[in-house]
């Protein structure tokens, strides 16, 4: 499909009417009496940003099976990436992948997808990483809400984006040299990150179970 063509003939509006009912910090004084938003549905306005053409790429681990292969991206006896998936994701023009994905990031330690001699993550940072960029996709990187705390997410941007030059910013391990002796001794140099994913819901069925957190204790955390 030509998406540059796609959006002048397929468009949806969404149009959401903000009240002091449900925000009362926010005054209808404050919104103009008149709203008009003009759809030129015929013409053409620029290029689709290829960053809204992604998808999740999901390394859950062990509790759901399916999700220990990237689900089908990742080869774990051979220790390589799927080609078949590889080709078919480039094909569908997939720009940008988000990992883990979704909920399961509740419980994922990233330090724990990581190394030799893993069993839980077989498709981990490392691996996830190996994908993204046959593919050639941005990546957005999710840091969970509820694991670890504001030093696991430096440790991991450290580990993703830090030259391996003996710097070792803070102390500490050094998280680039141990990505060089993972592997990958130069900087993946994401650009993205994700705080948490949908902490708004509860799960009981987790372990430990995962409690919703409201607007202000998620702005807290961040």
């Amino acid at each position: 499909m030509n998406t540059t063509r796609f959006l002048h003939k397929y468009i949806v509006v969404a149009i959401i009417t903000v009240s002091g009912l449900c925000c009362p910090q926010i005054s209808n004084a404050a919104l103009p009496d008149v709203n008009v938003i003009k759809v030129y549905y015929n013409q053409e306005l620029g290029q689709v940003n290829k960053l809204v053409l992604g998808n999740n790429f999901l390394g859950y681990g062990t509790r759901v099976n399916i999700m220990n292969n990237g689900a089908g991206i990742w080869d774990p006896a051979g220790k390589k990436s799927v080609k078949e998936v590889i080709d078919l994701a480039m094909a569908a023009g997939t720009s940008i992948v988000r990992f883990p994905g979704g909920c399961g990031t509740h419980l994922y330690n990233w330090k724990n997808a990581i190394g030799p001699g893993r069993t839980e993550y077989q498709y981990g940072i490392d691996e996830f990483m190996t994908t993204a960029n046959e593919i050639g996709a941005e990546v957005v990187m999710t840091v969970s809400y509820y694991t670890g705390n504001q030093n696991d997410a430096a440790d991991l941007v450290e580990y993703l984006n830090t030259p391996n030059d003996g710097s070792n910013p803070n102390g500490g391990t050094d998280w680039a040299a141990t990505r060089a002796s993972n592997g990958h001794p130069a900087p993946y140099n994401v650009k993205y990150f994700e705080i948490g994913n949908e902490t708004w819901g509860s799960h009981s069925n987790y372990t430990p179970p995962i409690t919703a957190a409201t607007p202000g204790q998620y702005a807290t955390r961040y």
